[in-house]
């Protein structure tokens, strides 16, 4: 698969055994519950025998977030293999992803090419560009502007911003290589919905570290039968099941299905946005 889904359709199916049967045939569609989905075959003997299907897909193009302090890179030359990322799922041109900036920090750059180097910073005439938080100041998208290593990283002079990062501040990173706009959105997520009581959760963020480990956000609470959904700026940005509510996948998708509870318990929930396929799991505890 190029992209990742929570569906397949079944292009051909070859039994050996005769006497044997499947509910599965070609043009039949197959759900992929965390990336897995079954298959049973009934042989001629009456027994019954499950195969499991793995979706393998191609990883997303992405671009690298490196964090600048003053002559203190976080690594330089990028590590692909630890390095915060951006992707862009539909290779597209278009990149989003979700990166911590902690504190200290002076700056940072979008990496589009490891070998050879091609950094993209942000060209405004010299001097400190007034990177800001849309929280406060709902400034438009930042213009940025390709830019070969070393020129930048913006601005060329900085003030140290320990204002934007305290080491779990998060953000909400979209960058089109079309247009060459970058988007910057603080966030905190929560879970929402009527097994919350309506109110909102607040999950704990990861605590970054310059390493490849998935970066989860997580909660362990009481939830009542009912649903949830992730939801990070007052519900501006929200996440549900890429499928439907009775067939959770879980795979998330913008404004995707409520995430069922069916009975009331305590549960950890694990966020994943660690890669442009985003993912969930719920456990009852």
């Amino acid at each position: 698969m190029k992209v990742r889904d929570s569906v397949a359709k079944v292009k051909q199916l070859s039994i050996l055994d005769k006497n044997a049967t499947s509910l599965v045939s070609p043009g039949s569609t197959l759900l992929f519950v965390n990336n897995v989905s079954t298959i049973t075959i009934k042989n001629g003997d009456g027994s019954t025998h499950n195969y499991y299907l793995k979706m393998t897909f191609t990883p997303p193009l992405a671009k690298y977030i490196l964090l600048y302090a003053h002559d203190n890179p976080e690594s330089d030359p990028i590590d692909p293999s630890k390095a915060q990322i951006i992707s862009s799922v539909n290779a597209d041109g278009k990149y989003e992803g979700y990166v911590v900036i902690g504190n200290p920090w002076w700056n940072f750059y979008v990496i589009g090419s490891v070998s050879p180097e091609m950094y993209y910073g942000i060209s405004n005439g010299g001097g400190a560009f007034p990177l800001s938080d849309a929280d406060s100041s709902g400034s438009a998208p930042l213009d940025v502007l390709q830019a070969l290593y070393p020129d930048g990283p913006w601005p060329s002079d900085p003030p140290n911003w320990t204002g934007w990062g305290d080491g779990s501040t998060w953000w909400k990173v979209n960058f089109d290589t079309a247009s060459t706009l970058l988007s910057l959105q603080k966030v905190l997520f929560s879970i929402t919905g009527s097994a919350t009581g309506g109110t909102a959760q607040a999950m704990t963020a990861p605590a970054y570290a310059y390493s490849s480990a998935p970066k989860l956000w997580s909660i362990t609470t009481d939830l009542s039968a009912g649903d949830f959904q992730f939801s990070a700026r007052d519900g501006a940005i929200v996440y549900g099941d890429a499928g439907a509510t009775d067939n959770l996948t879980g795979i998330l998708a913008s404004n995707g299905s409520a995430i069922s509870v069916p009975t009331a318990g305590n549960y950890t929930i694990f966020l994943n946005l660690s890669s442009g396929y985003y993912s969930y799991t719920i456990t009852k505890n």
